[in-house]
């Protein structure tokens, strides 16, 4: 039997010698409440409890399982009476004293010795080096890993990677370095006979001419961006009602349109002044009105074609308006020699100080150019093409205890990119040559300036799990207010919440009810909320109730919606996930999906066709305890806005958390998720997380707990932070 053999081999916990706690305080909870059930061939969800032999090496997951469900309160199940709070406070505490710790993947165990930047770390560390904007949508998407894209376990690399890698650095470093303009505007001119046109055309000597609709191109490499001139001098064979007409057309946008009633040999020059980024540009002229009459009396009204007898290109014609770094780098007065340049781009570009042997490599590669700003923009190539820059080596080293730590410039790299999602700035750089980052100060630094707006773009949004929002699409028959406009400020509604309580020193658990939000006129048009006007989203405060906070975000509504409708699955899921830390298993393969009602107006409430699926035993486990968390939420549909009926059913969001607790609607199940130790926890760790760059292990909580103690009973967002990065696993590699 289970109870004799349990006794016999696992260790007593420390500090209970003298007891043997398994037999006094275990085994009669076991007895009572759970062998009942899991207990034989018949044992529920064929979980037979009193068959574990006790072999830790073998059992040890069973019996982290054990703990798993009676932590979170699932077990014994609702239609049971729940364990008294001490029984379960010694079941979980006796667990946790004898069961080894729990093995790491080896992805995780050593921690990533290399982490590459993502995309978005990519372009705010581009912006921020040097004054030039990318979108981040110019490199392949990043894998996440634990709901994050700062996992050094998940940033692989590619050859298709790394090729986008090079592409994007000549292209920074173009931006970055403008070439000095010739004294003169160069001016391209081109014969309409040598143009690219299709087969209805023909060449008229060094012209061309148009035989039916149809265009004339040129392909031309800008060498920046700037104002440019676009001129094509054209003639036409003139037939029928009207004359010729063109369209001028630029990136296959039309940028002029003219008719033109010239014949030859006169002409007319059609123009466009126009701004264009850098790179090869596409020009053409279109023929808009074709016109044939073979059998008009007179052969001169018979053939209406347009002849282009040239089109030119000129510019740049504006002044060049170089970059910030060429601004603050490439002044002649203070730049130096290369050498100098290249000494603090690479400094500032590889996140540490740099040895001679690197500076003189770049600048032998750089000097084979001609001229100081090519040979700065190979400079700039090599220093964003090199493994220095694209990764973030994480390599330890020993102070004089023994004790393996990250060095002063790699603390410094985790905390820039933790907090701005970019490489440090002259400050932080300069305390870390000196070894005296002072890291509580410096969050709060930070957190002051702009910049910290990353960690909502970053953080909040992956924590949220808002990337469902951007593939939500709501039915535009149910929903036809629901547009791209909207989707932008739901967003931006989330981040802005989140960025206050950050700034403001506010508590965490304010991000469950703030009492305000952020609104613009179309938002608060959709929430029914009147008094907004204009387009710019501003701080709007709330009356209490169930709209704020997390919860009552129209972003994380949708983003757990179905298009036509909402899903308490869902929203109970995210719950659990994000806010408590207690994600359900995933689902067993081959179960059910909920039915879609045929007819809304007719069909059973959703609460009922739930209930249902729920009797299917495959689906019974997870959705007994994600389900009535989402209830609570039904009051918003599926685009966030508030609710009494869903069709003709009034709406019954009565709810329970998986230990039993109940609530009525969202203003209760917010109380009881902000009174919850569990949701601080949850932040915390999902913090360290995407700051680490790694999943947490059973041995983390050995910081974890006194970290967050340490933080204070209310503690706030940025007091979590300033924990987080006062710990010792944030120096560790």
């Amino acid at each position: 039997m289970l109870p004799a053999l349990v006794a016999l081999l696992l260790p007593v916990p420390a500090g209970w010698q003298g007891e043997d706690p398994f037999e006094t305080r275990v085994l009669p909870v076991l007895e009572a409440r759970c062998f009942g059930c899991h207990d034989g061939d018949d044992a529920e969800s064929g979980f037979d409890l009193a068959a574990l032999s006790g072999d830790l090496a073998v059992e040890a997951g069973a019996w982290r399982a054990v703990r798993k469900r009676v932590a979170r309160g699932e077990m014994p199940p609702r239609n049971k009476a729940p364990l008294a709070p001490d029984d379960r406070a010694a079941l979980v505490a006796w667990i946790d004293a004898v069961l080894p710790p729990e093995p790491a993947p080896d992805d995780e165990a050593a921690g990533p010795l290399l982490r590459r930047l993502n995309r978005r770390e990519y372009a705010h560390t581009i912006r921020d080096l040097f004054g030039v904007a990318i979108e981040a949508h110019e490199l392949p998407a990043d894998e996440v890993g634990h709901g994050f894209d700062t996992l050094g376990a998940v940033l692989s690399t590619s050859e298709l990677l790394l090729e986008a890698h090079l592409r994007l650095a000549e292209r920074v470093a173009e931006r970055a370095v403008l070439l000095p303009d010739p004294p003169e505007p160069p001016r391209r001119r081109v014969d309409g006979a040598k143009l690219g046109a299709g087969k209805a055309s023909g060449a008229r000597g060094r012209f061309r001419a148009l035989h039916s609709n149809g265009e004339v191109t040129l392909s031309h490499e800008l060498p920046r961006e700037g104002e440019y001139a676009v001129r094509v001098r054209v003639h036409g064979d003139q037939a029928g009602p009207e004359p010729c007409r063109l369209a001028l057309l630029a990136e296959k946008r039309e940028v002029a349109r003219s008719e033109v009633p010239e014949r030859a040999p006169e002409g007319r020059v059609v123009e466009a002044y126009l701004r264009l980024p850098a790179g090869k540009a596409r020009f053409a002229v279109a023929f808009l009105n074709d016109y044939w009459a073979p059998n008009d009396p007179d052969p001169a009204q018979r053939d209406r074609n347009l002849v282009v007898e040239w089109l030119e290109i000129e510019g740049p014609l504006d002044a060049p308006s170089p970059s910030r770094y060429q601004r603050e780098e490439l002044d002649p007065r203070t730049r130096g020699t290369l050498r100098h340049v290249v000494e603090r781009l690479l400094r500032r570009a590889w996140r540490r100080p740099v040895d001679a042997e690197e500076v003189a490599r770049v600048v032998a590669l750089a000097s084979a150019e001609q001229g100081f700003e090519r040979s700065v923009r190979v400079a700039i190539v090599a220093a964003l093409a090199s493994p220095e820059f694209l990764y973030r080596p994480e390599v330890p080293l020993r102070d004089p205890r023994g004790t393996e730590r990250l060095g002063p410039h790699a603390v410094a790299a985790r905390l820039s990119y933790f907090l701005w999602s970019s490489t440090p700035d002259r400050e932080l750089s300069e305390l870390a040559d000196h070894d005296d980052l002072r890291l509580r100060g410096q969050v709060r630094r930070m957190v002051a300036d702009a910049r910290s707006q990353a960690l909502s773009e970053g953080f909040a949004v992956q924590w949220l799990q808002l990337g469902r929002l951007e593939q939500a699409t709501p039915d535009p028959t149910r929903f036809p207010e629901f547009d791209e406009a909207l989707r932008a400020s739901l967003r931006a509604e989330a981040t802005l919440l989140f960025d206050s309580v950050l700034r403001e020193r506010r508590p965490a658990r304010t991000l469950l009810d703030p009492g305000y939000t952020f609104l613009d006129e179309r938002l608060a048009r959709h929430y029914g909320l009147a008094g907004v006007e204009g387009p710019a989203l501003r701080r709007v405060p709330l009356d209490p109730g169930a709209r704020g906070g997390v919860l009552g975000l129209g972003a994380v509504l949708t983003a757990t919606s179905y298009p036509t409708r909402t899903s308490p699955s869902a929203r109970g899921k995210f719950v659990l996930e994000a806010l408590l830390g207690a994600p359900p298993p995933p689902p067993p393969p081959g179960v059910g999906v909920l039915a879609e009602a045929s007819d809304g107006a007719h069909a059973r409430p959703l609460r009922e066709r739930l209930e249902a699926h729920r009797n299917d035993p495959a689906c019974a486990a997870c959705h007994a305890a994600i389900d009535p968390i989402g209830f609570g939420l039904e009051n918003f549909d599926a685009t966030g806005r508030w609710r009494t009926r869903d069709g003709r059913h009034a709406i019954d969001a009565r709810g329970a958390l998986t230990d039993g607790r109940a609530f009525a609607g969202p203003a209760e199940l917010k109380a009881l998720l902000a009174a919850d130790p569990a949701f601080v926890r949850t932040l915390f760790e999902q913090l360290a997380i995407y700051a680490l760059g790694r999943g947490l292990t059973p041995d983390d909580q050995a910081w974890i707990k006194p970290a967050i103690a340490a933080a204070g009973r209310d503690p706030t967002l940025i007091g979590l932070i300033e924990e987080l990065v006062e710990s010792e696993a944030f120096r560790a590699p």
